[in-house]
């Protein structure tokens, strides 16, 4: 009768074992290896096959009316390249179990509204969270800036300036209309996380239009907000811009609008400094007070 050799054995599957990790680490996420046992072994002629990514989470979320926060039922909720969507319910909520770890892309997409895709980190294991905010068509040559952020800070405010020739400040202290001058107008101010905060401009004026943030809760820093700023124009997403994730200051500068044109110009820095050119900062309430961190 043949022995066997325990030994041996361990050994050879310690370096088979060490092989494929180290082939693993070297494939694309979803990538398979396949790898046949050496004669003498007891697996001979059985395939081993290996994926990299041996784990999911769930994905879950809400989905808004960007112009007045209200929940969207029957939005279609993709995860793109897997397969794996879901539609909104009455609350505007979705959940999609098993999607796999890593970056993906997710679709939100209804009927007379502008679909838009968003960035999501899937962990193992856990629901990961992902919002989204959708803006109504609009005329073509009306504009949305719809702003969202995350838990923290729980309160920013968006801020439009119109040109020095026609000065409107648009924020929540003094929001503006669509029917009259400025028009534009804050559509919706959120003071609870998340957003959205949309502000929607309908007719233009010469010169440079100023758009800003501002940090007004102030418990955490602008870096660390998760803030996403869209602008559509007509039934176009036309831009995306994202918060920095270095500098300081409550005041994030994110893009002049040329009124003549509507092209944007990106600014993207944060700032202590007030932004605006005229109408400093009624009250005090955004200018710039350090932010103390554990």
């Amino acid at each position: 009768m043949r022995s066997f050799n325990y030994h041996n054995f361990s050994v050879l599957v310690v370096l088979l074992l060490s092989v494929l990790t180290v082939d693993l680490a070297a494939m694309p996420a979803e990538q398979t290896a396949s790898v046949t046992c050496p004669p003498g072994l007891l697996c001979v002629g059985v395939p081993i096959v290996f994926n990299r990514y041996s784990c999911s989470g769930d994905l879950s979320g809400s989905v808004v009316d960007a112009t007045t926060a209200n929940p969207l039922p029957n939005v279609l909720v993709t995860v793109d390249g897997t397969g794996l969507s879901d539609l909104t319910d009455g609350s505007g909520n979705y959940l999609i179990p098993g999607v796999p770890s890593g970056a993906r892309s997710v679709t939100a997409a209804l009927e007379g509204y502008v679909t838009i895709s968003q960035d999501v980190d899937i962990d193992c294991g856990v629901t990961n969270l992902l919002n989204f905010a959708l803006s109504p068509n609009l005329p073509p040559d009306e504009l949305r800036i719809v702003l969202t952020w995350g838990e923290v800070p729980h309160d920013l405010d968006a801020h439009l300036w119109l040109p020095l020739a026609t000065p409107y400040h648009v924020y929540y202290f003094n929001p503006g209309s669509l029917t009259t001058f400025p028009f534009a107008h804050l559509d919706v101010d959120d003071i609870t996380s998340y957003g959205p905060e949309t502000i929607t401009v309908k007719q233009w004026y010469p010169g440079a239009y100023i758009y800003a943030v501002c940090n007004y809760s102030g418990e955490a820093e602008l870096t660390v907000s998760e803030a996403l700023v869209h602008v559509y124009l007509g039934a176009n997403l036309v831009a995306t811009y994202d918060v920095p994730t270095s500098g300081y200051g409550k005041w994030w500068y994110a893009f002049d609008i040329d009124g003549t044109t509507q092209t944007l110009t990106p600014r993207g820095y944060l700032t202590p400094d007030y932004p605006g050119p005229y109408d400093p900062d009624p009250g005090g309430i955004c200018q710039y007070v350090p932010i103390m961190l554990p």
